[in-house]
């Protein structure tokens, strides 16, 4: 019973070592302390400036404004919906026309059928579709949240 007793407490040991080096390391690395507690309230001063940097780069303004554009298609594909998803089916079938009677390559063609393939089969299917890509681009296209701003519950 000892001997079962001695190899969980090795284990353990192991285990708790597999899981502190890796932290104890990033620690050291990013704040020159390897315990992590202590190194807390520096990496919260160095994140809380990245933040800052983070709402006024040009760079991440295009990348917001790259993510606004397809919310923006899907916005007007869901306001004109029953004639925009018949185009838009239209058009991918003569996509699929044209690559094949056209010199396209094997790969291209197959791509354009799944996509066809894969285009929503009627109308309350492509909203629902739509409704969450333009979801997904618009939260994409939202400044970051600081990392000290609340949580607000339902209630």
């Amino acid at each position: 019973m000892r001997a079962i007793i001695g190899t969980q407490i090795t284990q353990y040991i192991v285990v708790l070592i597999a899981y502190m080096i890796p932290v104890m390391w990033l620690s050291t690395k990013h704040t020159n302390n390897p315990i992590p507690q202590i190194a807390y309230g520096s990496a919260l001063l160095k994140l809380s400036e990245r933040e800052k940097i983070l709402a006024t780069n040009q760079q991440e303004q295009e990348v917001r404004t790259l993510f606004k554009q397809p919310a923006n298609e899907f916005d007007i594909k869901l306001q004109n919906l029953p004639k925009s998803w018949e185009d838009v089916r239209i058009e991918a079938l003569h996509h699929v026309e044209e690559l094949k009677t056209g010199n396209a390559s094997l790969i291209e063609t197959k791509a354009a059928s799944r996509a066809l393939t894969s285009f929503p089969k009627n109308i309350d299917e492509a909203k629902q579709k739509w409704a969450e890509a333009r979801a997904y681009n618009v939260a994409r296209a939202e400044p970051v949240n600081a990392h000290m701003a609340p949580f607000f519950g339902k209630d």
